[in-house]
């Protein structure tokens, strides 16, 4: 007997082989006991030759018996004579015609599984030198078995990674449709509200101009206030605009001098500098892969804020970069107010501010923003501060070849 290709179960196998199994070894009847793990007992999948009133005889088999024996210690009992034979003690075969037998352990992944149980009609058919022939059967019979339940695992493995995969797949469809809908409704949400508070800036910058004379001071005032709250809210409008369309509306990466992006971001920044006093230093810096708008950005903001939060002196911002591994690492330093270490990541989320409006201005979305672009580009960002002795920010990009793009 060769070993048998998987087919729907361990009973279809077992069908298939019993007849072989008979032919093999000329027995006039076969029959295997498996075990049921779950209630301790032995079941019986299949038979052929026995009556049926014999299985359901022997259907429980208790300790001592020649299958508890065999199933227990993995040997078999192979008996010439049943009725001579001692280990054989119920002698049930022989009220059915059956004068010599052999129990063999089936063995599957090398733990014993169960009993194939061979008799024969003649007085001394099975004899002890006929053993390996048996388990050799009974070896093959545990192989095809075996087959089956990789098989079967393999196939319940693949049948749980494709569903895994559908729902995969319907979670991306569902999560770009709904980023979809999100950068839809935010853009109209923007244009939305930005158009109402152009009218509210416009109209109230209206009146004072053509009713300045009749307006007292407290309604200068207050007009001031609308233009000003107004303004704010255009500028959180376009922050969270910006935020939202940090993943969606990104450029391709490709190749960035990092130094040219810092040399635009300062020239952006040109007038806050020069009315600062700020000194702003640079390291030699790489050619980096990522989107250089979005990089820009990151700059712009990080730099931005070393300027704004300056500790009653002239800002010192100085920008470095090392390789780290297989990333660069890049810093932005200054000589700011600094920052509580316990407020270290809370910074990083949305509207998070550690200082009032009328301390300093911004809409508490500028670090959120750094934070999106370098998870975008694989990094990470966190910053290292003291109240009073200024910040270091720190971000990674990961350090692949230009030629890689």
């Amino acid at each position: 007997m060769t070993p048998l290709a998987p087919s729907g179960s361990v009973n279809d196998i077992l069908d298939s082989v019993i007849a072989k199994l008979i032919d093999a070894t000329g027995a006039d009847a076969a029959l295997v006991r498996l075990v049921d793990r779950e209630r301790g007992e032995f079941i019986v999948p299949v038979h052929k030759g026995f009556p049926q009133s014999f299985v359901e005889a022997t259907k429980f088999k208790g300790s001592g018996s020649a299958v508890e024996v065999a199933f227990r210690t993995g040997e078999p009992i192979i008996a010439a004579d049943i009725a001579s034979d001692p280990r054989i003690k119920g002698k049930e075969q022989l009220r059915v015609g059956f004068h010599s037998c052999a129990f063999l352990p089936l063995k599957v992944h090398g733990a014993t599984r169960g009993i194939v149980h061979l008799a024969a009609r003649q007085v001394g058919y099975f004899t002890a030198d006929k053993a390996a022939g048996l388990l050799a059967i009974a070896h093959q019979m545990g192989i095809a078995i075996e087959n089956l339940e990789m098989f079967d695992a393999a196939r319940s493995a693949k049948e749980s990674l494709e569903s895994t995969n559908r729902k995969l797949d319907q979670q991306t469809q569902d999560l770009l449709r709904s980023n979809a809908e999100l950068e839809q409704f935010a853009y109209v949400a923007s244009h939305d509200l930005q158009e109402p508070l152009r009218m509210v800036t416009g109209y109230t910058q209206l009146l004072v101009k053509r009713h300045r004379a009749q307006l007292n001071g407290n309604a200068l005032e207050y007009c001031d206030f609308i233009v000003d709250g107004a303004k704010r809210m255009q500028g959180l409008i376009a922050d969270l605009l910006t935020y939202s369309r940090v993943g969606t509306k990104g450029q391709p990466f490709a190749p960035v001098p990092a130094e040219e992006v810092v040399k635009r971001t300062l020239q952006t920044l040109a007038v806050a500098i020069e009315e600062s006093a700020a000194q702003v230093s640079c390291d030699t810096l790489p050619t980096v892969v990522g989107d250089e708008g979005q990089l820009g950005q990151l700059m712009q903001n990080l730099i931005a804020n070393g300027i704004k939060y300056r500790n009653g002196q002239a800002p010192e911002i100085h920008i470095g970069c090392v390789r780290q591994n297989d990333d660069w690492l890049f810093s932005v330093r200054d000589n700011g107010i600094g920052i509580d270490p316990q407020y270290a990541e809370r910074i990083f989320i949305l509207f998070q501010r550690l200082h009032t409006r009328e301390e300093y201005d911004g809409t508490g979305i500028g670090l959120a923003i750094c934070k999106k672009i370098v998870e975008r580009h694989g990094g990470r960002i966190w910053v290292e501060s003291e109240v009073g002795k200024g910040s270091e920010f720190f971000f990674t990009l990961p350090g692949m070849e230009v030629s890689d793009v």
